[in-house]
């Protein structure tokens, strides 16, 4: 399938990998400290919030140096790309869309299962791809919070994303970054014995949102999402 990728950048040598690794490991303690001490559910939930908060300042500490990043409101290319996201992702998602007034909840649910119900899109270029049931009007509905794979794409060549192209140049930097705090944010969630790895985002929600009792049984441990694509 075509999605769009980071373009390929220089190869990392011996010590900026060895950078790499290290920042991933100083997440991944700080989480797995963290989780020790706060297991309550609603806790080992909230924490994701941290690797979200923690690419959004990435993000803004690129611009605030000056890097060029073309993405703003209402520019929307990306949304139409498959997105994996993680429980706590999920079940956070799941939250908002529980505390919205019962018609908007019933619509958007209703556009969740509508995309669903198209056939497969594994095989579909991204320009083909239908948009996410959470665009609307070129804004993401669930902005506070979507997922830290959304968060985390950019471009810093915006004519790139209107033509579709399958490579988007990226800062490697502010991509290195925000995969150093997901990689390590997984690990810690494995550390403390629930599975953060990623699942297809749109099925989740659903999923979810019909049963109630995921939410729980993740955090006791169990593997609650199939594995799938859309």
């Amino acid at each position: 399938m075509n999605e769009p990728t980071p373009e390929p950048g220089p190869l990392l040598g011996p010590h900026e990998q060895a950078a790499f690794a290290q920042s991933v490991e100083n997440v991944r303690r700080a989480g797995a400290m963290h989780l020790a001490g706060h297991r309550a559910e609603d806790a080992v939930i909230a924490f994701v919030a941290n690797v979200q908060h923690g690419v959004d300042g990435l993000v803004a500490k690129a611009r605030a140096d000056g890097k060029r990043i073309d993405c703003e409101a209402g520019c929307s290319h990306c949304c139409k790309a498959r997105v994996e996201t993680s429980a706590p992702e999920v079940f956070a998602i799941v939250t908002e869309i529980d505390g919205r007034p019962t018609a908007e909840r019933t619509e958007l649910i209703a556009a969740l299962e509508r995309r669903l119900a198209l056939p497969s899109q594994a095989d579909a270029t991204w320009a083909t791809r239908p948009a996410c049931p959470f665009l609307i009007d070129h804004l993401c509905s669930i902005y506070a919070v979507r997922p830290t794979a959304c968060r985390k794409a950019h471009s810093t060549d915006v004519t790139r994303c209107t033509s579709y192209a399958p490579s988007i140049p990226q800062d490697l930097e502010l991509a290195l970054g925000a995969q150093a705090l997901i990689r390590g944010t997984t690990m810690a969630y494995a550390d403390f014995g629930v599975d953060a790895t990623g699942v297809e985002l749109v099925g989740a929600v659903v999923a979810a949102l019909h049963d109630p009792s995921m939410r729980r049984r993740w955090v006791e441990g169990e593997s609650v999402f199939a594995i799938g694509s859309i």
